[in-house]
């Protein structure tokens, strides 16, 4: 299954490592992109590899909305 999407295994190598140093913050998917020396749609793709095999999720950040208090 994920073996026909990464095709250049040296990039999700890379990506791997890269992604790792990013975890439990704000992800920037270009700046990473960037550092691997990907496009942004081959990460984006990368990323939906590990949301598959289920070792990654993506959570929304938070935000406090103006119109809600936290109770």
């Amino acid at each position: 299954m994920a073996e026909g999407l990464v095709r250049n295994f040296g990039h999700f190598s890379r990506f791997l490592e890269t992604i790792s140093l990013s975890h439990g913050s704000t992800l920037n998917i270009s700046e990473v992109a960037r550092e691997c020396q990907v496009s942004r749609k081959t990460m984006e793709g990368y990323m939906s590899i590990l949301e598959d095999m289920l070792p990654s999720i993506r959570l929304p950040v938070f935000s406090k909305s103006a119109k809600r208090g936290l109770i």
